[in-house]
């Protein structure tokens, strides 16, 4: 999904950037709040925002060597759903 990302960070965060997301719609805001909780607590870490009812992935931060991890992590926390 389009999304934007925030140049800087924290309190400094002063511009968006438009990026890429990874959107995963749930069928609620609940729903979401626990999946990207699921996320959190993987053997590797996956950072996510909340909007809505979808948790969103920002792919800017994401580096090259980093894909397979990532694939991986999604896949083992929705595989378990």
């Amino acid at each position: 999904a389009d999304d934007l990302a925030a140049i800087g960070g924290g309190s400094f965060a002063c511009q968006d950037l438009p990026s890429i997301a990874v959107a995963i719609r749930c069928g609620s805001e609940e729903d979401a709040v626990a999946l990207a909780r699921r996320m959190r607590t993987q053997r590797i870490p996956i950072l996510s925002r909340i909007k809505g009812n979808e948790v969103r992935v920002n792919l800017r931060s994401v580096l090259p060597y980093e894909d397979s991890d990532l694939s991986g992590g999604l896949n083992a926390v929705l595989g378990n759903l």
